[in-house]
């Protein structure tokens, strides 16, 4: 074939001692035929290493490796990994790690190392920026959880009328969250509460606080939940009754009444079992309900609606714990006559 007859868009074969190689002449108008790909940010990498559990090392291959597999040097955001390294070192400086005094559940007193946000105000504005957020409308909320062996305070922020619809991970999910503190191997009191909040100054910030039950009567300064009026939201004993609702200002009043009764522990449910300084909302309105503050949780709701018609049932129908069995549904018997639970869930 001539070359001069060769124009854009024509055809044709060439021989290459195997299968024939079909060749196009001149470049495709189209540019969506293009082959393109697009170039890997700095928040999708960071992604990838947190969701892979990835150590630097293991981060600064994958970055060698996949211009290599992508067949293109520019399909990685340029000096990711030392943009990466400032990012760290900048989140690193508000951070600050003091050995401090803790209680065990035994009552000693033992060594461990805080790690803590030293400017909480500062780190959350900050946060709020980085996540393109505005802090006049912002949600903040602060989770505290004494699992795995360790006791954290953990900070999220985000939109509730939309959460980052454009992203993998929603700001409100474990993917999205910074911790403000963290120790290992601590009991969740009142005392060892009280060391880790004060620490963070919280008193600048306006959040929302989220817990499971024991964690919440520790903040709030209640007894453990075996004693009568140990209810975090009414002063009612364990029984369908409702008890007046607690507000801030009724804890402060039952736990100063307390103390001028020389902190009797035997005579506790007198004091609406308030046995402790509470820890947070120490300038709101003393007349602010708790549940306005810190709505019941749903699951244990549900579970103790289940459990109360399954008791119900069994005193009139002495059947119901067969066809419980039936189902694999197992009785648990701890903390109250029938707790229910599905098996295979916890």
């Amino acid at each position: 074939m001539a070359t001069e007859s060769l124009v854009d868009g024509s055809t044709f074969c060439l021989s290459t001692g195997g299968n024939p190689l079909k060749v196009t002449v001149g470049t495709p108008e189209n540019k969506s035929k293009r082959t393109s790909i697009k170039q890997l940010s700095i928040e999708i990498i960071k992604q990838l290493q947190i969701v892979l559990e990835l150590s630097n090392r293991k981060t600064k291959k994958m970055l060698s490796t996949l211009p290599k597999g992508l067949g293109n040097k520019l399909s990685i955001e340029p000096n990711i990994f030392g943009r990466l390294s400032e990012l760290e070192e900048y989140i690193s400086n508000y951070y600050s790690v003091q050995k401090c005094k803790f209680i065990d559940s035994k009552g000693h007193l033992i060594l461990r190392d805080l790690v803590y946000v030293q400017n909480t105000s500062n780190f959350v504005l900050d946060l709020l920026k980085l996540r393109g957020l505005d802090p006049t409308s912002a949600f903040i909320r602060i989770s505290l959880d004494g699992g795995g062996s360790f006791f954290k305070v953990i900070i999220n922020v985000f939109d509730c009328q939309k959460d980052n619809e454009s992203d993998e991970y929603l700001n409100s999910g474990v993917q999205r969250s910074q911790f403000l503190a963290i120790v290992e191997d601590i009991p969740e009191s009142n005392y060892n509460l009280r060391l880790v909040i004060e620490k963070l100054n919280l008193q600048d910030v306006s959040f929302y606080v989220a817990f499971d039950l024991k964690c919440g009567n520790a903040l709030f300064g209640l007894s453990g939940h075996s004693r009568k009026k140990a209810c975090l939201w009414c002063e009612g004993i364990s029984t369908l009754n409702l008890g007046t609702k607690r507000t801030l200002g009724s804890i402060d009043y039952w736990y100063n009444k307390y103390l001028e009764n020389n902190s009797v522990k035997l005579s506790m449910q007198e004091f609406m079992n308030c046995i402790n300084p509470r820890i947070l909302y120490i300038n709101l309105d003393p007349n602010t309900l708790i549940e306005q503050l810190i709505p019941p949780p749903e699951l244990h709701l549900l579970i103790g609606f289940v459990s109360l018609l399954g008791n119900f049932l069994l005193d009139v129908w002495p059947g119901f714990d067969d066809w419980l069995k039936s189902k694999n549904v197992i009785q648990r018997g701890y903390q109250g006559r029938l707790n229910i639970r599905k098996s295979g869930f916890s």
